[in-house]
């Protein structure tokens, strides 16, 4: 009797020993359902093609096409950019949106530029007055931008105290010069040139000369923090920008017909 229940316990559901016909199934890992697409920046960027996104592969009615579209990409301005070395702005980040999916690459149009958390808290420090400014403006090619500046005051050298604050009527002018500066700058050109006046830090640097030159004011860190695209040009308005990336002509663009001239004879 002892001897039946010892079989019977080494059988079949013992450690070590396979239960009768069975093969253990294996697991399918997440990426086996998912494809990767390359991503093409917008024009005014140095580096075209250095991103991959991913995409779960056409299931259905539902397209990878349709998973891709709208999606919106992250990426700081130095990875995609060659940033000169005098830039007063390098830390950016830039974000773009899919437009347009051809085969296995993804054509992208700007959608705003964010200045880096790690500087712009470095730049909020004691003893000193924040400004700060919010005005929109539309570009020349069709963008409304809502365009977002910061400064901060800063000690005079020959100055004894250790705080630099000053009159709520001296920031209102500051402002100003803010609000002046960035319609001037950014409503004469496209998009193109937002981008490199934002890099450039040119919107500061002017702030700082006029409040310096008019109210005798010392500023420090003015910078275009951030860029909100509240409204595109239509994709139709905007000619040819994912062609030109493209390296051509995209099935089914718009393209500029001339009407041949008249023959006089057939």
């Amino acid at each position: 009797m002892a001897g039946d229940k010892e079989k019977k316990a080494t059988k079949g559901t013992s450690k070590g020993i396979r239960k009768k016909g069975g093969q253990k199934k294996s697991k399918a890992t997440p990426f086996a359902k998912k494809e990767w697409y390359d991503i093409e920046t917008p024009v005014m960027f140095t580096e075209r093609t250095s991103l991959r996104t991913l995409v779960n592969k056409t299931f259905g009615k539902k397209t990878a096409e349709s998973g891709l579209l709208g999606r919106t990409i992250e990426m700081n301005i130095n990875d995609i950019h060659k940033v000169s070395e005098n830039a007063a702005n390098p830390f950016m980040k830039i974000k773009m949106k899919i437009a347009e999916v051809q085969g296995r690459k993804c054509y992208t149009r700007f959608c705003g530029m964010e200045m880096t958390t790690d500087k712009s808290r470095s730049m909020v420090r004691r003893w000193q007055t924040l400004i700060e400014g919010i005005i929109d403006v539309r570009t020349v090619d069709g963008y409304l931008l809502r365009v977002f500046t910061i400064g901060f005051t800063r000690r005079r050298p020959d100055s004894v105290s250790r705080t630099a604050y000053i009159k709520e009527s001296a920031v209102k002018k500051i402002r100003k010069m803010m609000f002046d500066a960035t319609a001037e700058e950014f409503e004469g050109g496209d998009i193109n040139r937002v981008v490199e006046s934002v890099i450039a830090g040119t919107i500061g640097s002017r702030v700082q000369y006029l409040a310096s030159f008019e109210l005798g004011i010392l500023l420090q860190n003015v910078h275009v923090w951030k860029v909100k695209v509240l409204k595109m040009p239509a994709y139709e308005n905007v000619g040819m920008e994912v062609d030109e990336q493209a390296g051509g002509f995209a099935e089914g663009a718009r393209t500029h017909f001339e009407e041949p001239p008249m023959q006089e004879t057939v």
